[in-house]
């Protein structure tokens, strides 16, 4: 009976490479796993919005600025919108029933995508298959070139305004262009304004002074109740006089406006 021959190299360095070939497959595959997502755990969440915005299937969904997962659907649903989307399991517990989803866009070639905002405790977080709730948002690309357009188109208004008021000063017409260009207005214009000086100055010495002691007076003469103004200030019987007699004024006429067959008597003859 013959022995069996042993493992030759040959055979042994097949085995060693076909063992090293099936480790890097299996690491690729890993590896490729670990960046697609299809080896990671999702759960099922969805919204709805009235207007899908231009967003589509596979479309990322980002928490707070970090891709957690994808849209996977988008369909009608009675008057609204539906998108469903698989989220990574490991965010769950961020995903409360306070967080909100909203349609945005991603950089300036406006490619739409779902961001979601991190709940808060107490709230609870959204269960396998839970609807999250949906901000409205109106700030995409189009709006805001639309808001651009807007002010551009105002600037250009304001723009054209002042072109014309610089043109209206160069040809010397209107008020402010004949006393930019009209020199004999300049000089009657600094004359007037010289003898305003004078006036004001005139007036600033004895003149202010005696203005100054004249009411003084007049404040001290109220102040004891002299003259009219006095007497209506501090006699209080006066005031409440006038007060009464104010009142019965107001009634009398109210009367009158109310039964005027009582004040008016018409005779014909």
């Amino acid at each position: 009976m013959q022995r069996k021959k042993g493992m030759s190299w040959s055979e042994l360095r097949v085995g060693i490479f076909t063992l090293a070939g099936f480790a890097l497959l299996v690491f690729g595959v890993l590896l490729i796993g670990k960046r697609s997502g299809f080896l990671v755990l999702h759960y099922p969440l969805h919204t709805y919005f009235t207007s899908a915005g231009g967003l589509v299937d596979g479309a990322p969904v980002w928490l707070a600025g970090i891709e957690v997962g994808e849209v996977t659907r988008i369909r009608f649903e009675e008057d609204l919108v539906r998108i469903d989307m698989k989220i990574q399991r490991k965010v769950q517990e961020k995903i409360r029933e306070n967080s909100q989803a909203k349609i945005t866009s991603k950089g300036l070639l406006g490619d739409k995508i779902i961001e979601i905002s991190l709940g808060s405790l107490p709230a609870a977080p959204l269960k396998n298959g839970s609807e999250i709730p949906a901000t409205p948002t109106k700030t995409d690309l189009t709006d805001l070139m639309t808001s651009a357009t807007s002010i551009v188109t105002g600037l250009e208004s304001a723009v054209g305004s002042i072109r014309q008021v610089a043109a209206k000063l160069n040809s010397s017409t209107g008020t402010l262009g004949r006393l930019v260009h009209d020199d004999q207005l300049y000089q009657n214009l600094q004359e007037a304004t010289g003898r305003l000086n004078t006036f004001l100055g005139s007036i600033e010495g004895e003149k202010i002074s005696e203005i100054s002691i004249q009411l003084h007076t007049i404040l001290e003469k109220i102040d004891r109740g002299e003259g009219t103004m006095g007497s209506v200030i501090n006699d209080k019987e006066l005031y409440e006089k006038l007060i009464q007699t104010t009142d019965e004024l107001k009634a009398l006429i109210q009367d009158i406006k109310e039964n005027p067959k009582r004040y008016l008597k018409v005779e014909i003859f």
